[in-house]
C-alpha cells in the first residue's frame, strides 16, 4: 500500500516539475511579458466565475441548478492558474542560485507584486460591470 502512495506522489511530483520548470537561460522580454499575460487570463477566468455567480440566467448549461457550480469553479480555476503563474516566477529565481537576502526579496516582490496586480484587474473589471 505504501508503494503505491510513493509511485502516486512521484508521478505527481514529475507532473508538477514539468508544468513549472524554464530554463533560466531562455527568459527573455517575451517571457516576461507572457508570464504578465498569464495573470490576465487567470484573472478572466475568475471574474467569468464572479459574473456567473452574479448572473445566473446568462448560463447556457442543461441544468440549470450546476451553474452555482461552475461559478465556485471557474474562481477557483483562476485562482489556482494564478498561483502556478507566481510559482514558476519563485522556482526560477529559486534557480537562479542567489544570495538568499535576494532571493527572499525576489520572491516578497513577485508574491505582492503579483497579487496587487491580480486583485486589481480583478476589482477594476467587477466595479465596470457592476457585479
Amino acid at each position: 500500500m505504501a508503494d503505491q502512495t510513493k509511485i502516486i506522489e512521484k508521478k505527481s511530483d514529475l507532473i508538477l516539475k514539468q508544468l513549472l520548470e524554464v530554463d533560466p537561460s531562455k527568459i527573455d522580454l517575451k517571457f516576461i511579458f507572457d508570464h504578465v499575460r498569464n495573470y490576465g487570463i487567470a484573472a478572466t477566468v475568475m471574474i467569468a466565475g464572479f459574473y456567473l455567480a452574479k448572473h445566473p440566467q446568462e448560463s447556457m448549461t442543461l441544468l440549470p441548478s450546476f451553474d452555482i457550480f461552475w461559478a465556485i469553479f471557474l474562481m477557483i480555476l483562476g485562482l489556482v492558474l494564478s498561483i502556478f503563474n507566481l510559482t514558476q516566477a519563485i522556482w526560477i529565481v529559486a534557480k537562479l542560485k542567489l544570495p538568499m537576502f535576494l532571493y527572499f526579496l525576489f520572491s516578497f516582490i513577485l508574491f505582492f507584486g503579483t497579487t496587487k496586480l491580480f486583485w486589481t484587474y480583478t476589482k477594476q473589471v467587477i466595479a465596470q460591470f457592476n457585479f
